[in-house]
């Protein structure tokens, strides 16, 4: 489950639409500002990422997701994960 929004007055961001947003701009390595407008607000996106960095959030997930696995091994290696460039 994801922690409650911080100090929201309106309904705040669509929490999928900030992962996509999120998981996109990591992805392909471009800027916060261009991310897609389909998902969302970028500046949205940049605040979750680290306030969910803080507490632990994507640590949750990725335990929650290995616990998943049906292999004994996962590798995330350079064929799966595409490298910045300028950047070893």
């Amino acid at each position: 489950m994801l922690p409650p929004k911080a100090g929201l007055v309106g309904p705040g961001a669509d929490d999928g639409m900030t992962i996509n947003g999120i998981l996109y701009v990591l992805a392909t390595g471009c800027r916060w500002m261009d991310m897609p407008v389909r998902c969302g607000s970028y500046k949205a996106a940049w605040r979750r990422l680290k306030r969910w960095q803080g507490e632990g959030v994507w640590d949750s997930i990725f335990r929650a997701l290995a616990s998943m696995r049906e292999h004994g091994r996962v590798c995330v290696d350079s064929s799966t994960v595409e490298a910045k460039k300028g950047e070893k």
